[in-house]
């Protein structure tokens, strides 16, 4: 979820900001290279926390942040349709 908000998030802020997309473009040769980079490395992290942390799993907390993922996704989604579609049109 962190990872998909943060592509959202900077893709769209890249997209406003020209000197953000190229100083992902420069550090890594290719802005959705770095973009890439650093959503494996909030993933790596995260999935690194979570791992570690000690807590009672059951199906109902699967199943809550499964439908929670699935959300995340959807809207992420959504979100750099929409702003794709109106960047096109002229509305951003």
């Amino acid at each position: 979820m962190l990872s998909a908000l943060f592509v959202v998030v900077v893709t769209i802020w890249a997209e406003l900001s020209p000197p953000l997309k190229n100083w992902l473009a420069e550090w890594s040769g290719h802005h959705w290279v770095s973009k890439s980079i650093f959503s494996l490395l909030i993933y790596f992290s995260g999935l690194f926390l979570f791992y570690y942390v000690p807590k009672q799993v059951d199906g109902n907390v699967v199943r809550k942040y499964l439908n929670a993922l699935l959300a995340t996704t959807f809207l992420s989604a959504l979100a750099i349709f929409a702003f794709y579609t109106g960047h096109h049109l002229g509305v951003f």
